[in-house]
């Protein structure tokens, strides 16, 4: 700050002038304190402020690091899932259990049996069966008869897995097979049960 002699500051006494020019020294520093005591707290705020902001970086940056981790893990699942997809292309999902029909799928010499059934499967392109797996299903869901072959054809005789006579009724059936090709198809058909 500059001070300058005003027409109120005593010329004619040297001492008079020092004193006066002390006390404007004086109003001066304690405004000059004020302004250093408001720039100290700005300042301090001011580091509030910018711990803050370094407190909510770090915790991005945990946050972000853990997402990447995250991140990388689903990756590598669907690396995996990838890889087992690609080691089984060409198969049909299970959800994708494909109805029997005119051409291909489940064959019974009979719809309607009585004592046995003999189950056959026709695939697609003429391919032959190399492996069969039978699971036949009651009105309610619960397997009742379930086997595995190298032919063809398949012959139960109405029995369950404990050897008892099934009931009467509607069952069933799927057929998952595996081509001489390596190709795996899943068909499902209904036979019935009357003795």
């Amino acid at each position: 700050m500059i001070w300058e002699a005003t027409g109120d500051l005593p010329t004619e006494n040297p001492r008079s002038l020092l004193a006066a020019l002390a006390a404007q020294f004086e109003e001066s520093t304690d405004e000059s304190t004020d302004d250093i005591e408001k720039l100290r707290k700005e300042l301090a705020d001011s580091i509030k402020i910018i711990d803050k902001l370094r407190k909510d970086i770090e915790t991005f940056n945990k946050n972000y690091k853990s997402l990447n981790d995250e991140y990388d893990a689903l990756q590598d699942d669907l690396d995996e899932l990838l890889k087992q997809l690609e080691e089984c292309r060409g198969l049909t999902p299970v959800s994708k259990i494909i109805r029997s029909d005119d051409k291909y799928g489940i064959r019974f010499t009979q719809n309607i049996v009585s004592d046995k059934a003999e189950i056959s499967v026709i695939l697609p392109n003429s391919e032959k069966v190399s492996e069969a797996k039978i699971i036949v299903y009651d009105a309610t869901g619960n397997i009742v008869f379930e086997t595995a072959a190298e032919n063809e054809v398949i012959i139960w005789n109405l029995q369950n897995n404990s050897g008892r006579d099934i009931a009467n009724g509607s069952y069933l059936v799927i057929a998952e097979v595996k081509s001489g090709k390596g190709m795996i198809y899943r068909y499902s058909a209904k036979l019935g049960v009357k003795r």
